[in-house]
């Protein structure tokens, strides 16, 4: 029996650092299918517990969660198409849960359908799971139109109580987990060598795509300053001198919103495409990358990449290779501690 939801290991943020610290998806899901153990990173997924809700895709900040059965972007493709006016989600119509929607998925919907979604929650105060999801269901919701509105976008996701109409039309998750019974938890711990290969392979989501695409729609010039505190799926960066110029936090991120040049002599970011997963604060041992206090629409929009920092990049005169120059020395780091060796060694 094919799977209630998939996990692409290889997008998992904390598959790319053992340092990473993301728990989204386990924090969302309502009936605890999703878990880590022993100390592992990589979530395990129990498809007995699965009832299919979505809230786990929604907060995944790189997409690596998947419902088979149900997808966003599909969804919202098929809502495009639909001539009617009037778009309305409804967990027992078109979506498994109100909280399958990220808050990129509702944005998008908005803008490149120009008009108010509807929203109906009138199944959700009956529903096992809503004392769970609910908190999840009115930050999106609500997160998704303040940003409608510091992009100037007239339209809004509207909650309404549209049925009184308790009757289900599906199974609720109990019945489901004795009705599969046979499906036993799945442990994704296990790296394929074809997953590392699709690791190394960075990209945003399809998700972010289409959002980045509906962004283009909108007013270009935008002079609003939000505080960082107020976006949980977007940030601006800064990079402060005590940056050593590891390369790490460039090197994990999963969608290269940060990167550099050939010689590694700039750490460039990109907001577009950064996701506030924090793995590259989660990396940085000096933690000398940090969220910018502001966030500027306008820089986001733009899409453009700006420089954090930039070094001084010299030669190394025994290896040849690059390096970051912190003094008047003529050596990389790792030949100068050869150098030093071998000093100490024939007592120079």
């Amino acid at each position: 029996m094919a799977n209630r939801v998939d996990l692409a290991i290889y997008k998992c943020v904390n598959s790319l650092s053992k340092f990473g610290s993301c728990e989204k998806c386990i924090s969302a899901c309502p009936t605890n299918a999703i878990q880590t153990a022993d100390g592992n990173l990589i979530p395990s997924l129990s498809q007995v517990d699965c009832i299919e809700c979505g809230a786990c895709i929604s907060t995944c900040p790189t997409e690596a969660l998947t419902i088979p059965k149900f997808s966003p972007l599909d969804f919202i493709f098929k809502t495009l198409e639909n001539n009617s006016d009037e778009v309305i989600l409804d967990c027992k119509i078109d979506i498994p849960c109100l909280a399958s929607l990220s808050i990129e998925d509702l944005v998008s919907l908005v803008i490149l359908k120009k008009s108010d979604i509807s929203a109906n929650f009138g199944h959700c105060l009956s529903c096992d799971i809503f004392s769970k999801v609910g908190n999840q269901i009115d930050s999106q919701i609500q997160e998704a139109n303040f940003f409608l509105k510091t992009l100037d976008v007239p339209n809004r996701v509207i909650l309404q109580n549209i049925s009184e109409n308790q009757t289900f039309d599906k199974m609720d998750f109990k019945k489901r987990a004795i009705f599969d019974a046979s499906i036993f938890k799945r442990d994704m711990r296990g790296f394929e060598s074809s997953e590392i290969a699709k690791a190394k392979n960075k990209d945003i989501s399809n998700r972010r795509k289409l959002f980045l695409m509906s962004i283009q729609r909108v007013e270009k010039d935008n002079a609003h300053i939000l505080h960082s505190d107020d976006l949980t799926f977007l940030s601006q960066k800064v990079v402060d001198e005590s940056c050593t110029n590891c390369q790490i936090c460039y090197r994990v991120c999963p969608t290269t919103a940060l990167s550099s040049d050939y010689k590694n002599s700039v750490i460039n970011f990109n907001s577009s495409l950064c996701v506030k997963c924090h793995l590259c604060h989660d990396v940085c041992e000096t933690s000398s990358i940090q969220i910018r206090d502001d966030f500027s629409i306008q820089k986001f929009i733009n899409r453009n990449s700006e420089p954090l920092i930039e070094f001084e990049i010299g030669k190394c005169y025994e290896c040849n290779s690059f390096y970051t120059k912190k003094d008047n020395s003529n050596l990389c780091i790792r030949c100068n501690i050869e150098e030093d060796e071998a000093r100490e060694l024939w007592n120079l």
